[in-house]
């Protein structure tokens, strides 16, 4: 890069210093700071732009640990493996950033799974579901479930709702913090029940539609919960 510079100010190219302003150092985004010797004149500039407030290199470090299932301490193994700068110390800030795009980006792909099925459907808002739950560990011991419901017309996910017994930021607290993660109490086994509920009775407000029939594998405890509900005429 020194080879390729020239000075702004007055275009020499023979006495051009370039470092890094360790002073500056933002994770893996650093400033840059172009010398002249010649003519004395410096320019700085940052290596990464800004996005959301975040530096995009920063960014894209989180990103790339959470695709992998990793956190701040994988982070800080890769960084210093690759004798890159430290990873930024509020590394974990950078999740609710992720966060709120997933979710936009998760309800507009729902939202069009769903046009998709009515349209397949004849125009016809009442669609045929497939309902199944998994858990984060197996047998009836896990803190982390989830339910997804598919459309059987296209095989896309129309809907899900994930449940959690569990809140770190809560932990060791004698009372719950206002964000609290947790949104479920009981044993769970019974995570499904309760994510097939949920699902069901938020179908017409949040997808414009009306689920009148289940698929569902051996297990029948979330269809008779919705039967129990009297919540549509469904058939399974």
């Amino acid at each position: 890069m020194k080879n390729l510079l020239c000075c702004k100010y007055c275009c020499s190219s023979e006495k051009i210093e370039l470092r890094e302003d360790l002073k500056s150092r933002r994770g893996l985004a650093v400033s840059l700071e172009i010398i002249c010797h010649n003519c004395g004149e410096s320019t700085s500039i940052m290596s990464s732009k800004i996005s959301n407030k975040c530096y995009d290199v920063n960014l894209r470090l989180t990103y790339g640990m959470r695709a992998i299932g990793k956190g701040g301490a994988a982070a800080r193994i890769f960084c210093g493996l690759m004798n890159l700068s430290p990873p930024p110390a509020k590394f974990e800030r950078h999740n609710s950033l992720f966060l709120n795009v997933l979710k936009k980006i998760s309800e507009d792909s729902m939202n069009a799974a769903v046009h998709e099925a009515v349209i397949a459907n004849d125009n016809n808002s009442n669609i045929a579901v497939a309902v199944d739950g998994t858990w984060h560990k197996r047998g009836y011991s896990s803190l982390n479930g989830v339910v997804c419901a598919t459309s059987v017309e296209n095989g896309k996910v129309i809907n899900f709702e994930a449940l959690t017994k569990y809140c770190s930021s809560c932990k060791g607290k004698k009372k719950p913090r206002e964000n609290c993660a947790k949104n479920y109490e009981g044993f769970s086994g019974g995570m499904e029940c309760r994510g097939v509920l949920s699902i069901f009775q938020r179908s017409e407000t949040s997808r414009k539609a009306c689920y009148t029939q289940y698929l569902g594998d051996g297990d029948s405890k979330g269809f008779l919960t919705i039967k129990a509900n009297e919540f549509l005429r469904l058939n399974v």
